[in-house]
C-alpha cells in the first residue's frame, strides 16, 4: 500500500471544469472568491424546463470542451464544429433553474447555443451561464465552492481497484500531495499558499465516477463506487472521496503553493464493509476480439469465433458470458451472449447468436471474418464451479444451449468423472442448434451422458416433471442448471419443486428474461438490453416505456415524477421502490450488487433500488 511521503505538502495541482460535466481544463494559476475558481462550473447545461442535466444521464457532456473568454464562451465537442458565442449577442434572457431541487439565477445562451447542445445530448437542451446578480455564494457546485483531493488517497484507491482508476473520475478543483492517504478527512482548516479555507467535510460520490471521461460512452463497470464502498462508506451509506472547503476570503493560489494544516477534527466514522464481487461485473473494453470464423448453425443461428488482439485468451469458466460492443447505425451498443466454447480449448472465444433484437442482427448482418469488436472479460455466476456436484442436470431450450455446449466440451476434454443428463428443446429438428458438436459430445463422453433432444413441435411435448424424473429419477442428488426463456424457467422451476426431496438451492438459472415470482435480480440476455417494456406505476396511476438496459429510475423521471435519489450507483438507498409484479435485473453500473442499503425484510417483500433496477419483462411499481 502507499506509504506517507516526505516531500514537502504543495498543490500539484489546479483544475476547472467551465462547463459542469463537461471536460477538464489544467491551469497553473487561478483567482478564487467566496464563488469558487475563476471559471469554474459557470456554464451548466438544461432541458427545456431548467432542469439541470449532467454527465450521469448524458455521459457525452463529459467529452464537450468549454471557455469563458472575455467577450464570450467557445465550445468545443468531438466531430463538430467549435461555436463562439458572444456576451454582446446573447446571455441576455434571464433565467431560473433547478440544480437538485434549489432554484437560482441564470442567464440563457441564445437560440445558437442550444441548437448546438441540443444536437450533442440529442434531446432539446439549453445552455445557460451563471448570473453576476444571483448573491448565492457557489457557482453550479452541487455543494462547495471547491472541491480537494489527495495524490495519496487516489493511489490509495487505485491500489486496491480492479482497473485504472485516474484522478479525472473525481474532478476536484485542487489536487495535493505531500499527506497520507485521506489525511484530509481531519482537516478543519488549511492553508494554500496565502488562501484559507474551511473544510466542511468529506465529498459524497455518485455514479459519475463510474464513468471514464476518455472514454464516456463505454459503461459497464461500477469502479471505483464498488471499491470505496469497501472502506469509505458512511453511516449514512453515502461514500466518500475529497474534501469540500470554503474560501474564508478571496485570493489567488499557485501550482507550487505550500499546504499548512490549520486545525483538526477526529476522524469520521466509515462502516467497514465488503467489496461487492457479485455478478461478476469487470471494466469494459478490456478485449479487442477479431472475428476468424462464422458458422451456419440454423437459418437463424450464427457461431462467431473470435481470437483476442494479443494471441491471449483470458481465462473463464464453462457456462460464463462476455459482454460486447458493437456499431449498430451511428453509436456503439452493448449484449450479453454466453460463452459457447471453452476454456479447455483456450485458442478462441465463441458466442452462439440467435438473429434477434438490435445487436443480434447487426451482427447477422455485419460481422465478417476478419472484423474486430470490443468486449469486456468473460464473467458471470452460471458456471459449473459456482455449484460443483458430481451428478449434473442440465436443462435449456433454445439458445439456451450454449452454457452447456461450453460445460459439455469442458467435461469431455477435462476427463472429469461428471455424471450429467442433459435435456435440450427446441420447436423442431431443422431448429437444433450444434447438431453436429452434441453428436461428437455423446461420443466423447459416452456413458458419462445421457442426452435428449426435445422437439416440442413435433410431438414430443414440453419438459415437465415426468419427463425429468424419466430422464434422472435421482435429481434430488444433482446441481440442477437450467438456461431458457422466462416461460421455460417458470415450469422448470415449477416441475422441481413438486420433487419431493428437491432442494431449490440446487437449481440454478439462466433466463433471458427472469421469473415471474423473483424477488432476486435475474441477469438478462438474449435481447432484454434491447427490448422495450412498459412500467406501471400504480399509485400515481401512469406509466412509461423504456428499454431493457434503461433503469426504473429513468422510467420514473421520463414520467415527471419526483423520487429521492443520491448516489445513482445503488449504494446510498435514497432511490427505494417496492416492485409490485414483473421481472428485473441489476444494471451494469451497479457497485453493491449484494444491495446492502436494502435489509433482508425489504428485499423479500420486493423492495428494489430504482437507479439500478432494470426491467427484464412488464412491471408494476408501487409509486
Amino acid at each position: 500500500m502507499p506509504t506517507r511521503p516526505t516531500l514537502r505538502p504543495s498543490l500539484r495541482e489546479i483544475r476547472v471544469h467551465p462547463l459542469k460535466s463537461g471536460s477538464v481544463r489544467h491551469l497553473k494559476t487561478t483567482a478564487i472568491s467566496s464563488r469558487g475558481l475563476a471559471h469554474d462550473r459557470r456554464l451548466m447545461v438544461v432541458d427545456k424546463n431548467g432542469q439541470m442535466l449532467t454527465a450521469r444521464q448524458h455521459p457525452q457532456l463529459l467529452s464537450i470542451d468549454a471557455w469563458i473568454e472575455e467577450d464570450g464562451v467557445v465550445l468545443l465537442a468531438p466531430g463538430r464544429t467549435p461555436l463562439a458565442v458572444q456576451f454582446a449577442e446573447s446571455f441576455y434572457a434571464a433565467a431560473k433553474i433547478s440544480i437538485w431541487g434549489r432554484e437560482v439565477d441564470a442567464r440563457f445562451a441564445g437560440e445558437r447555443a442550444d441548437a448546438w447542445i441540443s444536437s450533442v445530448v440529442q434531446m432539446q437542451a439549453r445552455v445557460v451561464i451563471d448570473s453576476p446578480a444571483d448573491q448565492r455564494a457557489i457557482n453550479f457546485s452541487d455543494a462547495e465552492p471547491v472541491l480537494l483531493a489527495s495524490e495519496e488517497s487516489l493511489a490509495d484507491v487505485a491500489a486496491r481497484a480492479s482497473i485504472p482508476i485516474s484522478m479525472d473520475r473525481f474532478r476536484p478543483n485542487l489536487v495535493v500531495s505531500g499527506f497520507g492517504p485521506f489525511a484530509e478527512d481531519e482537516w478543519e482548516a488549511v492553508r494554500i499558499g496565502d488562501l484559507e479555507f474551511d473544510a466542511i467535510g468529506p465529498c459524497e460520490r455518485c455514479s459519475m465516477v463510474s464513468i471514464d471521461p476518455s472514454e464516456p460512452l463505454q459503461r459497464g463497470s461500477p469502479e471505483p463506487l464498488s471499491t470505496l464502498a469497501s472502506y469509505r462508506r458512511g453511516e449514512n451509506g453515502e461514500v466518500y472521496f475529497g474534501q469540500l472547503l470554503r474560501p474564508r476570503y478571496g485570493g489567488r493560489v499557485n501550482v507550487g503553493d505550500e499546504v499548512t494544516v490549520l486545525a483538526r477534527r477526529p476522524r469520521p466514522r466509515f462502516v467497514p464493509g465488503k467489496k461487492p464481487l457479485a455478478l461478476g461485473i469487470r471494466p469494459f473494453n478490456q478485449l479487442r476480439l477479431k472475428c476468424v470464423s462464422v458458422i451456419d448453425e440454423t437459418s437463424a443461428v450464427k457461431t462467431f469465433r473470435f481470437v483476442t488482439d494479443d494471441g491471449s485468451t483470458p481465462p473463464y469458466e464453462a457456462g460464463q458470458h462476455i459482454r460486447i460492443g458493437f456499431n449498430v447505425g451511428s453509436s456503439i451498443a452493448h449484449r450479453r451472449y454466453t460463452l459457447s466454447s471453452s476454456p479447455s480449448r483456450p485458442s478462441f472465444l465463441s458466442i452462439t447468436v440467435k438473429r434477434d433484437g438490435l445487436v443480434s442482427t447487426a451482427l447477422h448482418e455485419k460481422l465478417r471474418v476478419g472484423d474486430q469488436i470490443s468486449a469486456d472479460l468473460p464473467n458471470g455466476r452460471f458456471h459449473l464451479m459456482a455449484r460443483p456436484a458430481a451428478k449434473i442436470l442440465m436443462l435449456g431450450a433454445g439458445s439456451g444451449i450454449t452454457p452447456f455446449l461450453s460445460m459439455l466440451t469442458w467435461i469431455a476434454d477435462s476427463a472429469v468423472p461428471f455424471d450429467v443428463a442433459c435435456d435440450l428443446s427446441f420447436p423442431t429438428e431443422e431448429e437444433l442448434i450444434a447438431a453436429q458438436d452434441l453428436a461428437l459430445l455423446e461420443k466423447q463422453l459416452a456413458a458419462r451422458l445421457r442426452l435428449v433432444r426435445r422437439f416440442t413441435r413435433q410431438g414430443q411435448g414440453r419438459l415437465d416433471r415426468t419427463a425429468i424424473l424419466d430422464l434422472c429419477p435421482d435429481v434430488h442428488d444433482r446441481a440442477v442448471y437450467a438456461c431458457g426463456p422466462p416461460s421455460y424457467i417458470k415450469s422448470i422451476r415449477a416441475a422441481l419443486t413438486s420433487i419431493e426431496g428437491f432442494e431449490p438451492h440446487n437449481l440454478l438459472i439462466e433466463s433471458f428474461g427472469g421469473d415471474a415470482t423473483a424477488r432476486e435480480p435475474t441477469r438478462e440476455l438474449d435481447g432484454a438490453e434491447d427490448e422495450t417494456f412498459q412500467l406501471n406505476f400504480a399509485r400515481s396511476q401512469t406509466a412509461a416505456q423504456i428499454q431493457g438496459s434503461q433503469t426504473t429510475l429513468d422510467a420514473v423521471r421520463s414520467t415527471g415524477m419526483a423520487l429521492d435519489t443520491g448516489c445513482e450507483a445503488g449504494l446510498c438507498g435514497s432511490c427505494r421502490v417496492r416492485v409490485i409484479s414483473g421481472t428485473w435485473t441489476l444494471s451494469s453500473s451497479c457497485s453493491d450488487p449484494d444491495r446492502e442499503a436494502l435489509s433482508d425484510t425489504e428485499k423479500k417483500n420486493g423492495v428494489v433500488l430504482a437507479c439500478t433496477t432494470c426491467p427484464t419483462s412488464a412491471m408494476e411499481i408501487d409509486l
